[in-house]
């Protein structure tokens, strides 16, 4: 466990003498002084960090509630296929989301420690790891779609239309796995902003085109709920965009298509050892999101339907500790990586108090 505890920047080079703009380290370990960028771990400082991941969290929950408004028009067996469709994608991505956890904290504590190329490998070995789940969402995907929503005990009707949603979202689980990764890459450097707008361009793109490939607007066919399933993979392309573009241009990441991109074993089994914790916690919520939805369509269609609905209002509720959590990791890490243990302590429990509601005042 002590190994976890302490930056080993051998998978990369030694901590380097100076950060990324050129200033002389003031930290403790040679890194830095992130005070100067992040803050003091205070009130103001999590909050700055927390409510653009937030706003993202949000926005995610609004573009189900547009996608629901929109497919329900077509009654409760449509509302159940995207249900049923959208709780296989969830329960596969919270690997994903569990592994990136990880990510976040071996970056960010490399950007804390003053070591930006460290930073840079893992971010590629991170988007590895992506893209790799990815391909295998997207097989599984593909081949499985109607076995999975039938495993979840629908009728034939549900089984046929959402099998074909999530076929239809499966073919762009790549471009979906890696958008996961470059943003949690970015927040990991501290910039939680880019993937919010990333998230409010997709809201949009999403909302007009699942309108006009759904109900067959300006001459294109009318796809029902198929029309649904290729809005989002358009509006997922268009995210996927903005934040690669970010990611790619970022001082310190540098994802390109022209880094040294061969595994790397060692990063990737670190990745694994910060994030498995972050895994295992995913997938049993998903995985009690799950036995929900198999109960609910114990119950019938027009239950389960209903149960999705009443889903999309209950996950409002704890979107703010979600974008918590999210600031107080990177805040963490690159604390952690710059030696200030005090800080990053602080930072902890300040983004307990917010996520609780406990802030009265500022500091």
């Amino acid at each position: 466990m002590d190994s976890l505890l302490r930056y080993e920047p051998e998978y990369g080079r030694a901590v380097s003498a100076t950060d990324v703009s050129g200033r002389a380290p003031a930290g403790p370990n040679g890194s830095p002084d992130v005070t100067e960028t992040l803050g003091h771990g205070d009130r103001r400082t999590v909050f700055r960090m927390a409510w653009p991941a937030i706003v993202e969290n949000s926005l995610h929950t609004l573009l189900g509630i547009v996608d629901t408004i929109i497919v329900g028009q077509f009654g409760a067996v449509a509302l159940a296929a995207v249900g049923a469709g959208i709780q296989w994608l969830f329960l596969s991505l919270s690997i994903l989301f569990g592994l990136m956890m990880g990510a976040i904290v071996l970056v960010a504590w490399a950007i804390g420690a003053g070591d930006p190329e460290s930073a840079a490998r893992a971010a590629r070995q991170s988007m590895l790891l992506a893209g790799g789940l990815g391909v295998l969402y997207l097989v599984l995907g593909v081949l499985g779609a109607e076995g999975a929503v039938r495993i979840l005990g629908a009728d034939e009707q549900v089984v046929a239309v959402g099998g074909r949603f999530l076929r239809i979202i499966s073919y762009c689980a790549v471009l979906t796995t890696l958008t996961i990764g470059a943003s949690s890459l970015l927040r990991a450097a501290g910039d939680t902003r880019t993937p919010m707008i990333s998230t409010a361009v997709a809201n949009v793109v999403n909302a007009v085109a699942a309108y006009l490939l759904v109900f067959g607007v300006a001459g294109l066919p009318q796809m029902g709920v198929d029309g649904s399933g290729w809005g989002t993979n358009i509006a997922r392309a268009v995210g996927f965009a903005i934040v690669i573009r970010a990611i790619a241009r970022h001082p310190v990441l540098r994802v390109t298509l022209f880094g040294d991109w061969r595994p790397v074993d060692r990063v990737i089994r670190r990745i694994i050892d910060f994030g498995s914790p972050a895994v295992l916690e995913q997938v049993l919520m998903m995985g009690s999101f799950m036995v929900y939805a198999v109960i609910a369509l114990q119950l019938g269609t027009t239950t389960f339907a209903a149960q999705r609905v009443t889903f999309n209002a209950l996950t409002i509720s704890i979107l703010p500790a979600f974008g918590f959590a999210i600031a107080v990791t990177t805040l963490c890490g690159q604390y952690l990586g710059a030696g200030r243990h005090d800080l990053a302590d602080r930072s902890t429990w300040v983004g307990v108090q917010l996520a609780a509601g406990g802030c009265r005042r500022w500091e």
